[in-house]
């Protein structure tokens, strides 16, 4: 056992110390050019950290003890590019039509609305029903979509680019 606890608390400073030297010598020039020389060091900065945002869902992250300091606020996207916020014509043309508004609905991707429950999707439509003025982009399954009635508020897609659409 003695063996095992000295290999992990050196393990720990070689780590600690490489984190150090890494903050000395690479990353605090950088900040420094940047931001100029009275600029605090990174070790100040984290020791007065009030919060830190993870761009994670705590729900695909392995079981952890974490401060109560850390905000999860995954899904943020930073893909800027023009290609990115280009929408197909065909959504560009029904987010035009809808000048009372329009509303992205989606169950994420990892949903199959094939397995919705056929009670649930009626109520989903009857939802959609109510607000005709409304134009509804809905991303589902190839299979549901096939076996949907069409509404003409409702606009039903395999896929659907969110960061584009609410961008």
């Amino acid at each position: 056992m003695f063996i095992f606890e000295l290999k992990s608390s050196l393990r720990f400073f070689i780590k600690k110390e490489n984190f150090k030297n890494n903050e000395k010598y690479y990353q605090d020039p950088i900040i420094r050019a940047e931001f100029g020389q009275d600029f605090p060091n990174l070790n100040e900065i984290v020791k007065n950290v009030s919060l830190v945002f993870v761009n994670s869902n705590p729900f695909l992250e392995m079981a952890r003890p974490i401060s109560n300091k850390f905000v999860y606020i995954g899904g943020l996207a930073d893909d800027q590019s023009e290609d990115s916020k280009k929408l197909e014509p065909e959504i560009q043309s029904i987010l035009d039509e809808a000048t009372k508004g329009a509303v992205l609905f989606s169950l994420g991707s990892l949903t199959e609305t094939t397995r919705i429950d056929k009670n649930m999707l009626e109520a989903i439509i009857s939802s959609f029903k109510q607000f005709p003025q409304i134009k509804f982009l809905w991303k589902m399954d190839k299979e549901t979509i096939k076996n949907m009635s069409k509404l003409p508020n409702v606009h039903t897609f395999e896929w659907l680019r969110q960061t584009a659409i609410l961008g």
